[in-house]
C-alpha cells in the first residue's frame, strides 16, 4: 500500500533532571521529523477493532496481527491470526472451520519473528483443545502451532515471549499444572522447551499485567497481592521475579494503580504505566515512568491519562503511546494521537541532545487510535491500529493495522569501514568462546548488492549443541543498505570437508541473525542457532579499536 510522509512534531526538552512540565508551544516553530506511516490492511466498517493488537518482530520485517471475519480463511464468524510482510503482504496463519466461534488473538513475537505466543479456543495443534477451551499456543515459522497450556478451567489473562524466543511468560486462573488447584486466584506462569513452571501461589488475588526480560530470566509483573509482605493495604503494585532472587516489589504506594509494564533487555530497567505518584510531583493521572535502582524518572507530563498498552524498544530508549493531550503544541484540537519519546544523551555535555516526545499522527477529531501499540527492537518502527485515514487510503473509517518508520537520531549507518576483527560481550562480561570476522562489500565492488559477509568463530565443550568438534567456524551471508545501521544474515556450517583437499563438504544453514552498529568500534549482534537451541543479543566491539580510520572517513557527510 501507498507510503506518505508526515511530520512528528518534536515537544521542547525535557530533561531528565526535572522531568517536569513541557514548554509552551511558543518554543516549537520550525521543529520537525519525518515519519513514514503505511497502511497495511483494508478492512470494512467503522467499528474499532480492538483485538487486532498489531505486533511488530524486534527486526522489524514482521507484523502478527488478529483480523476479525477472517478476509484470508474459510469462515467469517472467526477472528484469526494473519502474518504481514513488506513483499508479500498478508498471510493467514491460523484457520478454524469448526462450527464454535474461533477466536486467535493478542499476539506477540519474539526477535526475528519467528516465533510468536497467541491464545486461542480453536483447536491449532492436532487435536490437543478439542473441548474449545481457551489455551496458548506457540507459532513456530517451521512447525505451525505448539499448544504449551492444556486446561479444562479458567482462561489465560496475558503471556509475553522473551526477545530470544525459548520462554513464554503467562498468567492464568485456572489449573495449569493439573495439581487441583482452583483457589481462584491468578497466577504467573513461565514455559520453556515443553516445561511449565509456577511463580506465584496466591489465593484469590488478582494478577495483572507482566513483561519479560530478553531471555525470560526477569519477568516483572502486576498484583495486588501481599507477596513479599510490602503491600499489606493490597494495592496494585509492580514486582519482579527473576532466577538468581526470587520475587521483589519495586513499587509501594498508599494510591494508585501500576497498570502495565515493559522490561529492557537486560531486565535491569522497566518503563511502567501508572496513576501512582512515583515522582512525587502529585501526579493524579495516568503516566508513564522508567524504573532503574529504586528511582522513578516520569516521561510523560500529561493532563488526561496517557494510554496504558505502550510498545517500547528493547534499551527503553524509545517509546511509543498514545494521549489527547497537546504535548507538542501541533494537537489543539485535541484528537487522540501516537507519540513518541526519545532519551537525550547526558545534559551535562555540551550540544547533546535532551530527551523529547514527537507526535507520530496528525488524526482528526473523533478519530481513534488501537489501544495497543507495538514497537521494534532498536525503536525505529512502530504497529497501531486506528480508524483514521492517515495515508488517504481508509475513507470507509474501518480500523486499520499501520506501520510509521521513525528513523534514529543516532542510526550510525554501516559501511565498508565496518570490516575487521570483533569481539563480544554478554551484559557486560566479555564472550570468551566467540568472535567474527566481518567484510563489508559495497555493491559497486561486489556486483551482487551490498552484502555482508564473513566469519563466526566459536569454540565449546559441550559438543552436543553442535556438530562436529568443539572448534567451529561459521560463514554468515548477509546484506546491508548505506543508509542502514543494520545488516542481516543466514549463519552456516560447512561438515565433512577435509583440510588441504578438494572435497567441499556439505554446508547447513543453521541460524540467522542481525547487526546494529552504533559506531565505528561497538554495535550488537542478535541471532538464533539450531532452532533456538542458543540464541540471544550480544554487544560488539572492534577488537583493534584504533582500526577506525576509514570507517570515520566514509561516515563524514559528503561535502
Amino acid at each position: 500500500m501507498r507510503r506518505i510522509v508526515t511530520l512528528c512534531k518534536l515537544t521542547a526538552p525535557v530533561t531528565l533532571a526535572t522531568m517536569v512540565a513541557f514548554a509552551s508551544p511558543a518554543a516549537l516553530a520550525g521543529v520537525s521529523q519525518l515519519c513514514d506511516i503505511e497502511q497495511i490492511t483494508d478492512a470494512p466498517g467503522d467499528e474499532l477493532n480492538t483485538l487486532m493488537r498489531p505486533t511488530i518482530s524486534g527486526d522489524g520485517k514482521r507484523v502478527f496481527l488478529s483480523l476479525e471475519g477472517a478476509p484470508l480463511g474459510p469462515n467469517p464468524d472467526t477472528i484469526e491470526l494473519h502474518l504481514w510482510q513488506p513483499d508479500s503482504g498478508l498471510t493467514l496463519l491460523a484457520a478454524q472451520t469448526d462450527l464454535f466461534t474461533g477466536y486467535t488473538a493478542k499476539a506477540f513475537a519474539d526477535t526475528f519473528g519467528k516465533r510468536v505466543s497467541v491464545e486461542s479456543n480453536q483447536d491449532l495443534d492436532a487435536g490437543n483443545n478439542a473441548d474449545g477451551n481457551y489455551e496458548i499456543f506457540l507459532w513456530k515459522n517451521t512447525d505451525a502451532f505448539q499448544q504449551i497450556t492444556n486446561t479444562t478451567t479458567g482462561v489465560p489473562l496475558a503471556k509475553r515471549i522473551s526477545h530470544n524466543g525459548q520462554r513464554v511468560a503467562f498468567s492464568h486462573d485456572g489449573d495449569v499444572l493439573n495439581t487441583s488447584d482452583l483457589d481462584d486466584g491468578q497466577e504467573l506462569y513461565w514455559w520453556a522447551n515443553g516445561a511449565t513452571q509456577q511463580i506465584t501461589d496466591e489465593t484469590g488475588e488478582h494478577l495483572g499485567s507482566h513483561c519479560i526480560s530478553g531471555d525470560g530470566s526477569v519477568i516483572g509483573f502486576i498484583s495486588n497481592a501481599n507477596i513479599t509482605g510490602e503491600n499489606a493495604d493490597r494495592n496494585r503494585e509492580l514486582f519482579m521475579w527473576s532466577e538468581l532472587d526470587g520475587i521483589s516489589q519495586w513499587t509501594n504506594t498508599m494510591g494508585g494503580s501500576a497498570n502495565y509494564c515493559q522490561l529492557s533487555y537486560d531486565g535491569k530497567r522497566v518503563a511502567l504505566a501508572s496513576t501512582q505518584d512515583l515522582s512525587n510531583n502529585g501526579n493524579e493521572v495516568q503516566q508513564i515512568f522508567i524504573l532503574e535502582d529504586g528511582s522513578a524518572e516520569q516521561i510523560t507530563q500529561a493532563n488526561d491519562a496517557v494510554g496504558r498498552f505502550f510498545g517500547a524498544d528493547m534499551h527503553l530508549n524509545r517509546i511509543a503511546f498514545r494521549s489527547t493531550d497537546d504535548l507538542t503544541g501541533f494537537n489543539d484540537d485535541g484528537s487522540e494521537e501516537v507519540f513518541l519519546w526519545t532519551r537525550g544523551g547526558d545534559q551535562s555535555v555540551k550540544g547533546v541532545a535532551p530527551s523529547r516526545i514527537d507526535q507520530v499522527t496528525d488524526a482528526l477529531p473523533g478519530s481513534q487510535v488501537g489501544f495497543w501499540i507495538s514497537m521494534n527492537d532498536d525503536g525505529s518502527e512502530l504497529a497501531f491500529s486506528s480508524n483514521a485515514n492517515f495515508t488517504g487510503e481508509n475513507n470507509d473509517g474501518g480500523t486499520d493495522a499501520f506501520v510509521a518508520s521513525c528513523p534514529l537520531d543516532n542510526a550510525f549507518p554501516i559501511n565498508a569501514g565496518h570490516d575487521g576483527v570483533w569481539n563480544f560481550f554478554n551484559q557486560g562480561a566479555s564472550v570468551q568462546s566467540a568472535g567474527a570476522l566481518i567484510e563489508v562489500v559495497p555493491a559497486a565492488n561486489s556486483g551482487l548488492g551490498d552484502l555482508f559477509v564473513g566469519g563466526f568463530f566459536t569454540h565449546d565443550e559441550d559438543i552436543e549443541k553442535f556438530q562436529g568438534s568443539s572448534n567451529r567456524w561459521f560463514t554468515l551471508q548477509g546484506t546491508w543498505s548505506p543508509d542502514s545501521d543494520t545488516a542481516t544474515f543466514q549463519l552456516f556450517q560447512v561438515l565433512d570437508a577435509n583440510f588441504g583437499g578438494t572435497d567441499p563438504g556439505m554446508t547447513f544453514e543453521v541460524g540467522e541473525g542481525l547487526v546494529r552498529m552504533h559506531g565505528c568500534s561497538s554495535g550488537e549482534m542478535s541471532f538464533t542457532l539450531f532452532d533456538y537451541t542458543l540464541s540471544g543479543t550480544w554487544q560488539m566491539s572492534r577488537t583493534f579499536i584504533n582500526d577506525t580510520d576509514l570507517c570515520t572517513a566514509l561516515s563524514m557527510p559528503v561535502q
